[in-house]
C-alpha cells in the first residue's frame, strides 16, 4: 500500500490509469485461466469417483449427495448474491 501511495503522488494520474489498465489485461488473463482449468479438473474428478463405485446403490447414494450439494450451494449463493444486491442498491443511479 506505501508503494502504491508513493506511486500515485510521484505520478499524474493518466499514467497511473494507463498502467492499470495494463496490469489488468494480465490479472484477467490469469483470472480467466484459472477459470478454463477448473470445470474440466471438477468433471474428470466427479467422472473418476463414479467410475470406480462399483455398486449401484453406491452410485445412488453419490448422485443424491453430490446433487444436493449443488442445490444448496447455488440456493446459499442466490441468496448473497441478492442480499448484496439489496444491501448495495445496485439499482439506483447516482
Amino acid at each position: 500500500m506505501l508503494f502504491g501511495a508513493v506511486l500515485q503522488s510521484a505520478f499524474e494520474k493518466p499514467l497511473l490509469d494507463e498502467t492499470l489498465d495494463w496490469i489488468n489485461v494480465v490479472g484477467n488473463g490469469y483470472v480467466r485461466l484459472l477459470q478454463m482449468i477448473v470445470m474440466p479438473l471438477v468433471f474428470v474428478s466427479i467422472l473418476s469417483a463414479i467410475a470406480r463405485i462399483n455398486q449401484t446403490r453406491s452410485l445412488g447414494k453419490v448422485s443424491v449427495g453430490v446433487l444436493s450439494t449443488l442445490l444448496i450451494t447455488t440456493a446459499i449463493s442466490a441468496a448473497i448474491g441478492i442480499a448484496m444486491v439489496h444491501l448495495f442498491d445496485v439499482s439506483r443511479k447516482d
